[in-house]
């Protein structure tokens, strides 16, 4: 991208979510974009029941554009988290190095809950988190390459994983190089395909071997969006595998609704599956309410406990 137009360069932020999300132009080349989101969710896992009503997230982003340099920064106020911050050169023929504190590019689901269609991300089975790579944060350099309806990223970063704790970006050091690739192709119009693989050590940060991702995407249907994903990995000296099917219908300019079933299963220690129905109303272009429930079970296979989960989200973009 070449333009100082910065509301050219942010156009369409909202892919793949439902929530509208611009940019508050400050300047030519400076602008900020951000969202508040709330929730009440009601979690009944095995007969324990626990409540909630917080202010779940509070993010800013702030953008600039040069000639040929952009750079993002992305702040999570409620925690005091720098999420992201990264420079971005863009060269000749479609090519552009970006280097600093990134996003991962695999995986279907976005790290941002306006990327999402629902309020829950697709692996997290009640009060167990079996989302090892979306929302993932990474430092390091990534070469990418953009033209018609092909894009493709290299990257090598200080760790590919997260670390023990959960945390993200900034758990390796050098013995945890990791390396990441993703391609993604419009084979044709409304669809687009996935795939993507991360290697990396088992280092102190990581107890992850590799990680092979695909998904597709298919909107050629008006006011329908249909999606499907499927992950393999190691984890722990351990194979797991999860997949998720889901839809999106859209009626009319405000009303929409989300079917998705998930699962996950790591050899012999873990197994999870979700289904999910989720309506969400457009109160203007900038306010979108969620309601999500979702049932199913987790645990280990002969120690399976059911869980019903509840939430009613408040999202506001700017």
């Amino acid at each position: 991208m070449k333009t100082t137009d910065l509301t050219k360069l942010l156009l369409a932020a909202a892919l793949p979510g439902a929530a509208a999300f611009g940019v508050i132009p400050v300047t030519d080349n400076f602008g900020i974009r951000g969202y508040i989101d709330g929730s009440y969710k009601n979690l009944d896992n095995g007969g324990t029941d626990k409540d909630s009503l917080e202010a779940d997230n509070v993010d800013i982003d702030f953008l600039v554009s040069t000639d040929k340099v952009s750079a993002e920064i992305h702040y999570q106020a409620l925690n005091s988290t720098l999420e992201q911050a990264f420079l971005t050169l863009e060269l000749d023929n479609g090519i552009s190095l970006t280097g600093g504190l990134f996003e991962s590019l695999l995986g279907f689901e976005g790290d941002e809950q306006y990327k999402l269609y629902q309020q829950s991300t697709a692996y997290d089975f009640g009060s167990v988190d079996k989302d090892h790579f979306n929302r993932n944060y990474q430092q390091g350099l990534r070469a990418s390459y953009k033209m018609d309806a092909l894009s493709a990223s290299v990257s090598f970063v200080d760790n590919a994983w997260k670390d023990n704790a959960g945390k993200t970006g900034g758990a390796g050091d050098a013995s945890d190089i990791g390396f990441e690739a993703f391609i993604s192709y419009n084979a044709m119009q409304g669809l687009t395909l996935g795939l993507g693989t991360a290697q990396g050590d088992e280092g102190e940060g990581s107890t992850i071997d590799d990680y092979y991702n695909i998904w597709v995407q298919y909107d050629g249907i008006e006011n329908l969006i249909l999606a499907a994903e499927y992950n393999s990995y190691d984890i722990s000296k351990k194979d797991g595998d999860s997949w998720m099917v889901m839809g999106n219908y859209s009626f009319g300019n405000s009303i929409a609704a989300t079917v998705r079933y998930s699962q996950t299963e790591e050899d012999t220690t873990f197994e999870g599956d979700k289904i999910t129905i989720s309506p969400s109303y457009s109160f203007s272009d900038n306010l979108l309410g969620v309601l999500e429930y979702s049932t199913g079970d987790q645990g280990a296979p002969n120690a399976q406990k059911d869980f019903d989960y509840f939430a009613v989200e408040a999202l506001f973009t700017f």
